[in-house]
């Protein structure tokens, strides 16, 4: 090469020389010498300057034509040589820096870990380091050269083509956004991120792309991702877990709480949007409606109350994306199996429940039977007084008036006490076939149209000479027409029942008010006394047969204790309700009846009349 230059440069200066003298000739010739130290470096450049040396003596120093070593051409030749020797000496300098330039530059793209492509605006691959060839799988030969593509995805080509010829319209640093991969040598593909930058060198242009392989990072996102979702799933289970233990320990029935259970469990399993869910517990199966027994099932069994078993079902209505785990997660049958768990504790806890209550029960039926047997001997003894304590005093009178020795006064009233023992008698017995009638449900009930009011009136006129006796005050206010469909004689007994009860349960100077009003469509009769009144033990039983109080009352008052019993039941028959209070111990009882009256139209029919009042006061109030 250096030849050829020094060939060239005399070819071109020799034809010349007459015109423009030896110096352009040494012109041209260190040129050749510059050219051939810049091109081949110093040993080039030293064989163009002897080439150059030995053209000069021959050509331009006199004698021309020879060569001769003499001491005035050496002088002559020293500048030229001097000159040359100089440049040739710059250039390998020159050389050798940028050469150590470039050995820099690669070793450092080549310790990059990231691959450097460098590509020309055709796409053909011009520079790539060392990483380049170990990501992709072929040698540094291999992909100079070739088309940048060889190591892109078929797929992804097309796009890379079309933004490749954008690009060259607005070169810039960037990065390339999207999911991108690369292609290795064996076709496998690997996930990429990639960087792009124009470079522009001695005029030509191409795009340096720096390719990072983002395989761990993938590989972590998608671990984080799944982490994620596990976590979500585990918070559904736990969640699901924790209400259903809330719901196992609220008041309800199982099969209250199983349907609300059975609710949980899709929601809490990965595809909820295909499960279905089922509870069966002996004869209790709740379902969700999209539970429809399939190949895709989960269950878990448990012990119900009653000794048997249940089982819990989630089924998929489709088949779950494949997974190595099988349909289910192991942490779902996990969550099934605490669940079974779970109940199979609270029908234990059930079973216990019940047994608890049986027993409370059992010792309930016992203790109501010794109270019972306790209120039948008092019954017996109470009864066996009531009917004693009358046939005495009839006994001692029948025995006085035969003896003829009764003055006619004597034995006028002879005769009334027998009459007023007879009564009671009476009554008596017509109270224990009544409560007989009652409890074997052959109680009669004769209804027809009656009116309240006068019914009321009748039972408050009996009860006046009683109240008399006493010196009790006894009021009554009656609202006219309250017609309803009774028996009257049963109504009458309701009322004449109440006053007996204020009249016995009062003292004397005493008072009793009867109140009969209509109240929101209905007739309401409210008794109330100024008697011993009642303790909040009493009042809860105040209508249960053969209930009078304690046993003091029980001596001090006479009876059975079946008044107010009946007139509940009797006031029931009738539609209505009876309810007792007092506000404690000697401060008064009352007594409210409700019952249904006719329908407006009905009782449209008969005239009004005005309202009935009764007061019975005595001298001394």
């Amino acid at each position: 090469m250096a030849g050829l230059l020094t060939l060239a440069a005399l070819t071109l200066a020799l034809p010349g020389q007459d015109a423009w003298g030896a110096g352009v000739t040494y012109s041209f010739l260190l040129g050749a010498v510059m050219l051939s130290s810049w091109i081949g470096g110093l040993g080039p450049g030293v064989f163009s300057t002897a080439l150059g040396t030995l053209a000069a003596d021959y050509f331009l120093i006199a004698p021309l034509h020879t060569i001769s070593f003499d001491a005035s051409r050496m002088v002559q030749l020293s500048g030229f040589v001097a000159i040359s020797a100089l440049i040739s000496s710059l250039n390998d300098s020159r050389r050798r820096a940028v050469a150590q330039s470039e050995r820099n530059f690669r070793g450092l793209i080549d310790a990059a870990p990231d691959a450097i492509i460098v590509i020309d605006s055709e796409g053909t691959i011009l520079k790539v380091n060392d990483e380049t060839e170990r990501m992709f799988g072929h040698s540094r030969n291999a992909l100079l050269g070739r088309d940048v593509e060889m190591i892109i995805p078929a797929r992804f080509r097309t796009a890379h083509h079309a933004k490749r010829a954008r690009y060259g319209d607005a070169p810039s640093t960037r990065t390339i956004a999207g999911e991108l991969a690369g292609q290795r040598a064996d076709g496998s593909e690997f996930p990429v991120e990639i960087r792009i930058s124009p470079l522009e060198t001695e005029g030509i242009r191409s795009v340096v792309g720096i390719v990072r392989d983002v395989t761990e990072r993938h590989r972590a996102q998608q671990l984080q991702k799944r982490l994620v979702h596990d976590l979500g799933e585990r918070v559904k289970e736990v969640t699901a877990l924790h209400v259903a233990g809330r719901l196992l320990n609220e008041p309800g029935t199982p099969a209250e709480l199983l349907t609300r259970i059975v609710g949980l469990l899709p929601p809490a399993w990965q595809y909820p949007e295909i499960a279905g869910a089922r509870i069966l517990a002996g004869d209790i199966d709740v379902r969700t409606p999209l539970f429809d027994p399939a190949r895709w099932v989960q269950r878990a069994g448990f012990a119900t109350a009653d000794g048997g078993s249940g089982v819990i079902e989630v089924t998929y209505r489709e088949a779950r994306p494949a997974a190595a785990e099988g349909p289910f997660l192991a942490e779902e049958r996990s969550l099934i199996e605490s669940l079974a768990g779970m109940l199979r504790s609270y029908f234990v806890r059930v079973r216990a429940e019940e047994a608890r209550i049986n027993l409370a029960r059992a010792e309930a039926r016992q203790l109501q039977a010794q109270e019972a047997n306790a209120a039948k001997d008092q019954f017996l003894a109470t009864l066996s007084h009531e009917l004693r304590s009358p046939l005495n005093v009839m006994n001692g009178w029948i025995q006085m008036l035969r003896s003829g020795q009764m003055s006619p006064d004597a034995a006028v009233r002879g005769f009334d006490v027998l009459e007023r023992s007879v009564r009671l008698q009476a009554k008596l017995i017509e109270d224990l076939l009544d409560v007989s009638r009652i409890v074997a449900g052959k109680l009669r009930i004769e209804k027809r149209r009656v009116d309240l009011a006068t019914i009321a009136g009748v039972a408050v006129d009996a009860a006046l000479p009683a109240a008399r006796a006493k010196h009790i005050a006894l009021h009554a206010a009656i609202a006219p027409l309250l017609l309803m469909e009774a028996d009257p004689q049963r109504l009458q007994q309701v009322v004449s029942n109440l006053l007996t009860n204020a009249l016995k349960f009062t003292p004397e100077q005493g008072s009793i008010d009867v109140r009969v009003e209509r109240l929101d469509g209905r007739a309401q009769l409210v008794v109330h006394d100024t008697g011993i009144g009642m303790g909040p033990d009493l009042l809860p039983r105040v209508f249960d047969r053969f209930q009078q109080g304690d046993s003091s009352t029980t001596r001090t008052h006479a009876g059975l204790g079946l008044g107010l019993a009946i007139v509940r039941h009797l006031v029931e028959q009738h539609g209505g309700t009876v309810s007792a209070a007092s506000a404690g111990p000697d401060r008064g009882s009352t007594f409210t009846v409700t019952l249904p009256l006719l329908n407006e139209e009905s009782a449209a029919a008969d005239p009004p009349r005005p309202e009935v009042r009764i007061d019975l006061c005595p001298p001394w109030r």
